[in-house]
């Protein structure tokens, strides 16, 4: 983890601590880490990549109503090269089922990740465990930009979950959208304990090396766990397989500690 990210993880940590929460109102604020690590494989030949890491903290809010704000940074190592974003993040309920999120981060490096982001979704609860959420999402790299539409249908059944996602990219300069699909089923063990598996595939936009935005063919497969402790914290592991076009496959994992509220 680089030197500059270990003050703010040590300010959440200490969020943490009994008696650290604000006493105006009845804010509770859940600090949270997380680490991840990648190897690709290249199939060009001769070519080759070094890993991929990331070291990250945000810090979720929520005072007396269901609104919760989020506020995250982060620091990556992509194509030997390191970048930091900071995010936030707010989920509004709107009431009769219907809630919105907004999104924005903005990196001031951006030699890989974006220059800034900024994502807009809205959805609604229906009856019999059914949920509809559509939006939109646009990423301004240095290469230029791309756009990203999604609607999402899911169903809760039970102790389970079942979701389909469709995607419709557009890059700057593209003719047509870029369509992706993904499919995600979860099984909840606890109330703050699962475990899902997800799919997709399609085509994606992305940054293909520094300074190149590229669309490609992709297949992801993750394995997800969450293990909520009694004192308060939940654990995560991820486990992601991505395959980019003829360009490289990735595959690693990622660790998570969250204090609940």
């Amino acid at each position: 983890m680089r030197p500059a990210a270990r003050p703010a993880l040590l300010v959440l940590l200490l969020l943490a601590a009994p008696g650290a929460a604000p006493a105006a109102g009845d804010w509770r604020i859940g600090p949270e880490i997380w680490r991840a690590t990648e190897t690709l494989d290249a199939k060009t030949p001769g070519a080759s990549y070094s890993p991929w890491r990331e070291s990250g903290f945000a810090a979720h809010a929520r005072h007396t109503d269901t609104r919760l704000y989020s506020l995250r940074g982060r620091e990556t190592e992509r194509f030997a090269l390191t970048d930091r974003e900071w995010g936030f993040a707010l989920h509004q309920p709107l009431g009769s089922g219907w809630a919105a999120d907004v999104d924005a981060a903005v990196s001031d490096t951006h030699r890989v990740l974006a220059r800034h982001v900024f994502s807009a979704l809205i959805e609604k609860r229906l009856a019999e465990g059914w949920g509809v959420q559509g939006g939109w999402r646009r990423s301004q790299y240095a290469a230029g930009y791309s756009d990203l539409r999604q609607v999402t249908v899911d169903r809760y059944f039970g102790v389970q979950r079942l979701a389909y996602t469709l995607y419709s990219g557009h890059p700057e300069g593209g003719a047509g959208s870029v369509p992706g699909h993904r499919v995600q089923w979860s099984y909840f063990l606890a109330e703050h304990s699962s475990f899902g598996v997800s799919a997709a595939a399609g085509r994606e936009t992305d940054i293909a090396a520094p300074g190149v935005l590229a669309t490609s063919d992709i297949r992801d497969y993750a394995l997800t766990v969450r293990h909520g402790f009694a004192a308060g914290w939940t654990l995560s592991a991820d486990a992601v397989t991505h395959e980019q076009g003829n360009l490289y496959r990735r595959h690693g994992f990622r660790f998570g500690l969250q204090l609940r509220f």
